[in-house]
């Protein structure tokens, strides 16, 4: 493949670093914004190319040696070999500019709220490799490598990746198991369900579905996401098991949890305190299709997949003109697009902050408050 030199502007959407050769963007994984690096060109298109560093000419100060032997290798970490301040810095660059490209916003004040930059997971996936043992993906294969320690998970997490102690895999047939650290690691298939103490609420979960496996920053979310809500009525849309409903019923009456998957509505029951509350067992987009509003409602938190609101979804909160609407959202660039509809339908953007839950990682949480007048 063709060799050449080039100057890395800045980081992209994926954490890849951007270079131009000939009027022509360069991608390029592992570099830092500001180096001179030697490149392979390794995949060519008409309008982008595709490389990879085989030598750093000028290497950016903030350039350090990543703290894991399997770095580049495994598919999970693309940031580590950037200092996290700087880390930070550019996370914040690249959430301000797919807000402005896709939603044409500007919000030049981005808070970004972090924890600690290594040994926050407690949540994560493990893949069989050929052996039997325990292992992540490969970069850019379906190939596995086995792990028997990572930076990124917390210490229960490494001490069963040391030690996983059999056949890790025996209690279920399935090629990838989820491992939860809750006191002791939970396993898929040998465990259903485990507890969680989060700030000061006892929170049931299902081992097999999805968590928030940034516990140290989970808190803070929380606090902010309910930070000024209150009143009779309030729904939680995409509530799975009612993480955001628990604390949520502290200052409302009723909480409506809407989650298509049975198993978490069982859940929610027992998570959210009191009495009075409804439990919509349904599809998003079929339920705000048919306008099942409730008569009175005060305020909406939804915590959509990374696809974000769907047009149906998107078209019955403009429609309902909630009062307050707030926005928990992993994907920066849906979350652009859907404020640009939810604004120009009559919502008001009052607060924007974004969450490190994935430090080493160019992913991204945020939640973007709305006010919206009703209308007269």
């Amino acid at each position: 493949m063709a060799q050449t030199e080039a100057v890395v502007e800045k980081l992209v959407a994926g954490g890849r670093g951007l270079a131009r050769l000939e009027g022509r963007a360069v991608f390029v994984p592992f570099a830092v914004p500001g180096e001179r690096v030697c490149l392979e060109i390794q995949k060519e298109s008409k309008d982008f190319l595709e490389a990879r560093i085989t030598g750093i000419l000028e290497p950016s100060v903030h350039r350090q040696e990543a703290p894991c032997r399997l770095y580049g290798l495994c598919g999970g970490c693309d940031l580590m070999h950037i200092r996290y301040p700087e880390q930070l810095r550019w996370k914040v660059l690249l959430a301000q500019e797919a807000l402005a490209r896709t939603g044409g916003l500007t919000w030049p004040q981005l808070e970004i709220a972090a924890a600690e930059p290594y040994a926050y997971r407690s949540r994560v996936q493990l893949h069989r490799d050929r052996e039997g043992r325990p292992g992540f993906m490969r970069r850019d294969s379906g190939e596995v490598i086995a792990v028997s320690r990572c930076p990124v998970c917390v210490p229960a997490v490494n001490r069963l990746l040391e030690n996983p102690g059999g056949d890790f895999f025996a209690s279920s047939r399935k090629p990838r198991l989820t491992v939860f650290a809750a006191g002791r690691c939970l396993i898929e298939g040998r465990d259903k369900s485990g507890s969680l103490k989060i700030a000061g609420r006892t929170i049931r979960f299902w081992v097999s579905s999805f968590f928030q496996s940034n516990l140290l920053l989970l808190p803070e979310l929380l606090r902010d996401v309910t930070a000024g809500l209150s009143g009779r009525c309030v729904l939680d849309l995409y509530s799975g098991v009612g993480l955001f409903g628990a604390f949520l019923a502290e200052s409302f009456d009723q909480v409506i949890c809407l989650e298509r998957d049975a198993a978490a509505l069982r859940l929610a029951r027992g998570n959210i305190p009191g009495r009075g509350h409804l439990f919509i067992r349904s599809e998003a987009d079929s339920w705000a299709a048919r306008r099942e509003m409730p008569a009175h409602l005060d305020a909406v938190v939804a915590d959509p997949p990374r696809s974000g609101l769907s047009v149906p979804v998107r078209s019955w909160l403009i429609a309902a003109r909630v009062p307050r609407l707030v926005y928990v959202s992993c994907d920066i660039v849906t979350l652009a697009r859907d404020l640009k509809t939810l604004l120009a339908g009559g919502y008001e953007l009052t607060g924007l902050k974004l969450y490190d839950f994935n430090p080493q990682t160019s992913r991204l949480e945020v939640v973007a408050h709305l006010r919206c007048a009703p209308r007269k």
